[in-house]
């Protein structure tokens, strides 16, 4: 079995900051215990546990919807020691010379992306370690997923689902309703008063949750905690929504980038890295791995981990000259502004709420040099409202979507010629996940970028800022015009910017009273489904314990035996008893009751209970968060909350739409969809006459490749027949080999096999069209829509024929999921 270790940075560098105490600096005087200890532990986790991958996860400065939810959230927390604050940069290049560079999501915290990433790929091939002491992710424990907290002077301790029910007396889904109970001091999560660990254990073990306990308050014997359970209920359920780790944010990695290697222990980076630190043992174990003393002086020109770097932070100050701050704007600044004809700018503001905050203070800089520092009281920002409005005015800006918002909030309409450096970045480099400000600078002009840590203690920091913008700009654009992506960033991702910034502003009405009076009903089904199952069983028992349940289904009602399937999914613990499994088990009357008690419990979790938590409190709408710069086929993605993922494949999935609704009888939605756009966008391209044909007649289009396929007419293809070849028709799209298609459809692998046969038969152009696109991928080592935008396919000659084989039906796939991205943002312009 795999491993997967994804380290908590955070509680990595805080461990290590006190365990090695203030005393360890170099001879630059560089307090360095934080990164001394970072790097002896992750030495010891790769040596030791030989991860066969690793990623690092870290928080950002920005506020999270925790903080939406409750302003006071972590509020009380110290300021982190300026000795460690010294240390950050030389740690995040660290984990990056560890070939684990370290993965952060503006408005998340670093637990919601590592539980994401546990949930995703979690799995009986690969088992996920959490890198961590933080007891709140043991919510997250599973029979792949385990917690690897490490013990000072003897081996890590591995907690596990066991573990946890040893610990709290009730399975990981419901250690969230003793977290939520107790409180977090250091989180300023109020919890219950009165109540600790040893009594939110007892009540949850007797009543299951937060709901089973406030059902049953009236049984509670004790006089006192009764009374604080009542006077605390609100506390209780908000302490539920801080202290859950979200497991659906949408992470757009790939495994294979942070595969664990010998390399990870033993290259250039880290030595260079520790002879400047001075960390001698730790050097000289690296040049024994790598067999010789490796020539630093070329490292300082060749890697991002640069001398000059080390030389800022020691004091050398930037050179400013030709930036001031102004309180007011003059005729001539105006003028100067104007006569450049591009200008890129950075923005401050104290911000809690997109929606609403205003920024506060714009640095502009000018081709020239120049450049100001300028506050946006009421009398500039209506001076640069004309600025900024100027068609014949370039602006260029990093992360743009927000400059508008906060300027808007402002009163100042961004408009005109726009250019985002994220964008450009995200463009030229899809594949990447780091497209926030530093991480660019690094990696596109890391000489400029080694003034950062020196910048933040600069009275000017905002020109600074965007000067680097500019920088950028000089460095990307023609790169994109070499890549031929003028159009795909001018006349596509440009013009949707302010479309999605002012949707995000706008947010979208949802009725909570009907999410409630849901929430109820399905609270309702979920206990009549209890009883059927508890009936069933001969016993009450947790039903979200994997090993109760495992005990209830295959030794004492030994269902599987009963149906007679004799080949079923194992864990360490014994049978699985994950969807899969019991979709395995379905024809049994319990299996079924509890895939539908799941089902319940998901939509009232993720969506019933917790999108009006989403709601703000001063527009009383969602306002989701589109991103541009995620999804690398050039799709867009939304979070926090996510609006894409809305069920709508069950009947009860389907009824939560119905929250969604004009906000009163003057207001209308209106509702655009493209039909079936990728297999259109396949046809087109492919020039495949028949699909086309039958689109433009239009034909059901499953319907005519199963009458092809099968070689029956068409009025008497059977639903099952159908439902294959739509399992074909879209399978084409993502590259399907036979094995997919045969667990989709059910049919055996040579039968699956015969169906992508016959399929390229019928549509002979469609072999052609996706031959050539592998032929152009293999070449060319990239994929391009029809619109221009390009996607770097990595690994398609890899000798490992599984990155082969993934890289391949990358290069099927994104053309047109690209392609039909393209068209849709294309759409969404026209429409606005």
């Amino acid at each position: 079995m795999k491993k997967l270790f994804i380290v908590d940075a955070m509680a990595l560098i805080y461990r290590s900051f006190y365990a090695f105490g203030r005393s360890l600096s170099n001879s630059e005087g560089l307090p360095t215990s934080a990164i001394f200890g970072t790097a002896m532990f992750m030495n010891k986790l790769i040596r030791e546990e030989n991860p066969d991958y690793l990623i690092v996860v870290t928080d950002t400065k920005e506020p999270t919807f925790r903080h939406e939810i409750y302003k006071e959230y972590k509020a009380n927390r110290d300021d982190m020691p300026d000795e460690l604050v010294e240390q950050l940069p030389f740690i995040y290049d660290l984990f990056k010379a560890y070939q684990a560079e370290a993965v952060k999501m503006p408005g998340y915290e670093a637990d919601d992306i590592i539980g994401t990433l546990a949930r995703k790929y979690g799995s009986s091939e690969l088992e996920v370690n959490i890198v961590s002491g933080d007891k709140d992710f043991m919510q997250l424990m599973s029979e792949h997923v385990y917690l690897y907290t490490a013990k000072k002077n003897e081996p890590a301790q591995k907690i596990g689902v066991d573990e946890v029910f040893e610990r709290f007396k009730c399975a990981p889904d419901h250690v969230i309703d003793v977290l939520a109970l107790m409180g977090d001091k250091s989180d300023n999560v109020p919890g219950v008063h009165g109540i600790g660990e040893k009594g939110a254990t007892k009540l949850v073990s007797e009543f299951e949750d937060l709901d089973g306990i406030y059902a049953n308050i009236d049984s509670i014997s004790g006089k006192k905690q009764k009374e604080r359970l009542v006077e605390h209920r609100e506390n209780a359920y908000l302490s539920k929504h801080l202290v859950t780790i979200k497991t659906d944010v949408d992470v757009d990695l790939s495994l294979e980038d942070f595969r664990c290697t010998e390399a990870s222990v033993a290259n250039q980076d880290l030595l260079y890295l520790f002879n400047k630190l001075e960390f001698r043992q730790l050097a000289k174990k690296v040049e024994d791995s790598l067999g010789s003393k490796a020539n630093l002086t070329t490292k300082i020109a060749e890697s991002d981990l640069s001398e000059s770097r080390l030389e800022v932070l020691s004091g050398q100050a930037v050179n400013a000259k030709n930036y001031v701050n102004v309180s007011a704007i003059s005729k001539a600044i105006l003028s100067e502004i104007k006569d450049s004809k591009v200008f890129s700018f950075a923005i401050e503001a104290d911000v809690l709420d997109y929606v609403v905050d205003p920024a506060e203070r714009v640095g502009i800089f000018i081709p020239s040099g120049k450049g100001w520092s300028i506050p946006l009281t009421v009398i500039n920002s209506k001076v640069l409202a004309g600025v900024f409005a100027d068609n014949s005015l370039v602006k260029i800006g990093h992360g743009l979507k927000r400059y508008y918002q906060l300027l808007n909030n402002a009163g100042i309409v961004l408009g005109g010629q726009l250019v985002d450096t994220k964008i450009c970045d995200y463009l030229l480099d899809p594949n990447s996940n780091q497209h926030d400000f530093v991480a660019v600078c690094q990696k596109r002009i890391p000489h400029w970028a080694s003034k950062i840590p020196a910048i933040e203690n600069q009275t000017l920091p905002l020109v600074h800022s965007a000067e680097g913008v500019y920088q950028l700009y000089n460095e990307m654009i023609p790169l994109i015009k070499e890549a031929g992506m003028e159009s795909v960033l001018y006349d596509i991702e440009m013009p949707l910017l302010p479309i999605l910034a002012q949707m995000e502003q706008c947010g979208v009405f949802i009725d909570t009273t009907f999410l409630a009076e849901y929430s109820e009903e399905l609270a309702t089904k979920a206990d009549s489904i209890t009883k059927d199952i508890y009936e069933i069983a001969g016993e009450e028992f947790n039903i979200n314990s994997p090993k109760q349940l495992q005990v209830i289904l295959f030794e004492k009602l030994k269902v599987h035996e009963k149906l007679g399937i004799k080949k079923i999914k194992k864990t360490k613990s014994g049978y699985s008893t994950d969807e899969s499994v019991l979709t395995q088990l379905s024809e049994d009357p319990i299996a079924k009751l509890i895939l539908d008690y799941r089902q319940i419990a998901k939509l009232k979790g993720t969506y019933v209970d917790a999108l009006p938590a989403h709601v703000n409190k001063e527009t009383g709408r969602l306002h989701t968060t589109f991103h541009q710069t995620v999804a690398a086929t050039g799709r867009l993605s939304s979070n926090n909350p996510n609006l894409q993922n809305i069920p709508m494949r069950t009947e009860m999935g389907r009824k939560i739409r119905k929250a969604f609704r004009a906000a009163s009888d003057d207001d209308v939605l209106i509702s655009a969809d493209y039909s079936q756009v990728e297999i259109r966008l396949l046809a087109h391209l492919a020039d495949a006459t028949e699909l086309i044909e039958a689109f433009k007649n239009g034909l059901d289009i499953h319907k005519v490749t199963a009458a092809k396929i099968f070689s029956v007419p068409e009025s008497e293809v059977s639903s099952t027949l159908r439902s294959r070849a739509k399992a074909i028709n879209f399978g084409i799209i993502y590259g399907m080999g036979p094995q997919r298609l045969s667990r989709e459809t059910g049919v055996t692998v040579n039968e699956a096999k015969e169906f992508i046969e016959r399929y390229f038969e019928v549509y002979p152009t469609i072999r052609a069209f996706t031959n050539g696109l592998l032929q152009e991928a293999k070449e060319l080592g990239y994929a391009t829509t029809l619109t221009g935008r390009r996607r770097p396919i990595v690994g398609i000659n890899d000798s490992n024929r599984g990155i082969a084989v993934h890289a391949e039906n990358t290069a099927v796939n994104s053309p047109i999921q690209g392609g039909a991205a393209d068209i849709i943002k294309l759409a969404m312009i026209k429409i606005q």
